[in-house]
């Protein structure tokens, strides 16, 4: 379970540029290893959450252990100011 107090304190101290999120496949298993081919709004609206608690942009997404199962956002933006919650 993601821990909404770790994640914004390690952004705070790691400062990062950009995310990549692994293991989506166990958040979202009908696209166990595979990448979902349009934009689900399920998976949109996770991803704006974790970018506004981290207040960084998730650039990666990784669905399987291979690297076809790693995918680009296509929708890279600034996170929004404030808290999300997941």
């Amino acid at each position: 379970m993601l821990s909404v107090a770790d994640l914004r304190t390690s952004s705070r101290q790691m400062r990062p540029h950009e995310l990549a999120l692994t293991f989506m496949n166990y958040e979202f298993p009908q696209y166990w290893y595979r990448t979902p081919e349009a934009a689900d709004p399920n998976i949109v609206a996770y991803i704006d959450s974790i970018s506004r608690i981290a207040s960084v942009p998730v650039r990666y997404l990784s669905w399987g252990p291979e690297s076809s199962h790693i995918s680009e956002v296509p929708f890279l933006h600034a996170p929004a100011s404030g808290s999300g919650a997941i």
